[in-house]
């Protein structure tokens, strides 16, 4: 999940609240307009979309990432502020590319507390930089997201070749994506934004503001952003103790909101879906729209939230306090 940090989870207010995934905000309706030109493999043409289809949305908070060669060292998933006092987050330039990676919190205290998620998605990349990218996908997933366009049934073919007629002609190779790790930059929740989990309590405050700014702030970090990865394998949630994956990663409303958020966006990046099974799963937007059409109940609102299940209070610097429910948070970043 890429996770934004809502006022009542993954800030760490409360060792009471599961943390889940967080968003970012739809800015162009899927039909309403033509595709935005997407984003390829060419360095010129990397960074914040320059379209005039949809206006620029704003960055409240500055976009913090880790290097990939830095995150390939790691043994557990540092926080923000662990990685601030190591002077290891750093803001991307126009010509780097950033993995905007979304998954599903753990346990209420740290996304990935026995890092799985870290360990499957190091070996992904591994496989990519020792160049054995081929083995991770399907042929036909393969041309989805390098092309973006829809492998399916005969009866969406014609949509297919329109969906495909309005993206650019340029592919990501290989060779690109190689580069694009090698070289590339990590937004992650939990490394990316401030989290209150960790600060003292004169500093509850203006984390507080700062984790607001940066939730307003997603839907700008999906526009620059250059591959989105949804990082859902099987694991156990230290808290609960159930069994999580891509089909809970669905269940979530801030996990819902962040991939309809990256589909809908200028960007509108092919998902990268990387689960416990070696291969690496894709689909279109044309896909998701069309699997999705008629289904109010598989919308973001409609998703689970654990605002909801606490009762809408926590503990805030060992104070209680009562909370508003997400969904007016999440209602908010869509109106961005």
């Amino acid at each position: 999940m890429g996770q934004a940090c809502c006022t009542s989870e993954c800030g760490g207010l409360s060792d009471e609240v599961t943390r889940e995934s967080h968003a970012a905000v739809p800015v162009s309706p899927i039909f309403g307009t033509p595709w935005v030109e997407r984003r390829g493999p060419s360095k010129e043409r990397r960074g914040p979309s320059k379209s005039t289809l949809t206006p620029a949305l704003s960055l409240n908070f500055p976009m913090k990432c880790v290097r990939v060669t830095t995150f390939m060292e790691f043994d557990v998933m540092p926080s923000y502020g662990q990685l601030l006092a190591k002077n290891l987050l750093v803001e991307p330039s126009d010509n780097e590319a950033v993995h905007f990676i979304s998954h599903e919190w753990l346990s209420r205290r740290h996304p990935d507390p026995d890092s799985n998620q870290l360990r499957r998605m190091q070996g992904v990349f591994l496989e990519i930089l020792e160049g054995r990218s081929e083995k991770l996908f399907s042929a036909d997933d393969w041309i989805t997201f390098s092309k973006g366009t829809s492998i399916g049934s005969p009866q969406r073919s014609q949509l297919a070749a329109d969906e495909s007629a309005q993206r650019c002609s340029d592919t990501i190779t290989e060779d690109t994506l190689k580069q694009d790790i090698e070289e590339g930059l990590i937004w992650l929740d939990w490394s990316s934004i401030p989290q209150v989990l960790e600060v003292s309590e004169d500093r509850v405050e203006q984390t507080l503001k700062d984790q607001l700014a940066a939730i307003h702030s997603i839907g700008a970090y999906l526009d620059r952003s250059s591959y989105f990865w949804i990082l859902a394998p099987k694991a156990l949630h230290k808290d609960q103790k159930t069994l999580r994956d891509f089909s809970t990663y669905r269940t979530r409303a801030w996990c819902r909101l962040e991939e309809w958020a990256n589909l809908l966006s200028s960007s509108s990046m092919m998902p990268l879906v990387v689960t416990e099974v070696p291969r690496i799963a894709t689909y279109s937007s044309l896909t998701f729209v069309l699997d999705n059409a008629g289904r109010p109940e598989r919308g973001p609102c409609s998703g689970s939230l654990s605002c909801c299940s606490a009762g809408h209070s926590i503990s805030i610097a060992g104070e209680r306090k009562s909370i508003p429910c997400d969904k007016i948070s999440m209602q908010s970043v869509l109106e961005k």
